[in-house]
């Protein structure tokens, strides 16, 4: 593996770039180097991410409702099931709202249920 940069056909040094389409529609480019800046300059952004929360509901084989502590962005959950990512959607594995997780399945009382998002 090299350490050096890799290299556009040009000369000029290959920069790994993101693409993000805004609610417009509209599609603007940012290189990794202004991502790397915002992100550690938001407070905002690296705060809003929560790892691993807690959350209320029983793990009893019943229960299929579990509460987050903040609403979080749609879509930006990721609950796992003993290590399991779950698949988000109505036919899948969970379904969210606000600040709510709702499994298909009842965890287990044993079971290791982690649930990671984006709080708004």
């Amino acid at each position: 593996m090299s350490s050096e940069a890799a290299i556009n056909p040009d000369g000029s040094p290959s920069v790994p770039t993101l693409f993000v389409v805004t609610q417009e529609g509209v599609a603007k480019k940012y290189d990794w180097e202004d991502l790397k800046i915002y992100i550690n300059q938001s407070s905002h952004f690296n705060s809003s991410i929560k790892n691993n929360s807690t959350f209320t509901g029983l793990q009893n084989n019943i229960n299929k409702t579990f509460t987050l502590p903040d609403i979080f962005i749609i879509n930006s959950t990721r609950v796992y099931v003993n290590g399991i990512r779950q698949k988000i959607g109505i036919n899948n594995d969970y379904v969210e709202n606000n600040n709510t997780i709702i499994l298909n399945i009842p965890p287990e009382p044993t079971d290791n249920l982690i649930i990671d998002y984006i709080k708004q």
